[in-house]
């Protein structure tokens, strides 16, 4: 998963690359969608606990 990540950064942060992104307006955007990231991250809800997290993500198993 690690390698895809660089991958991706560095095909889009080269600029040769044809997906590069435009300085500096498109960089701003990113830079802003990281930190409103890690804002979000560090305030989320702590009290629920991982399994709790799953059931909510994942749903309640439908017996039949």
């Amino acid at each position: 998963m690690a390698t895809f990540i660089i991958f991706i950064l560095g095909t889009v942060l080269l600029p040769m690359s044809p997906g590069s992104i435009i300085w500096p307006s498109e960089y701003i955007v990113i830079a802003a969608l990281y930190i409103l990231g890690v804002i979000l991250y560090l305030r989320r809800d702590n009290s629920i606990t991982v399994e709790d997290q799953k059931k909510m993500i994942i749903g309640e198993p439908k017996e039949v």
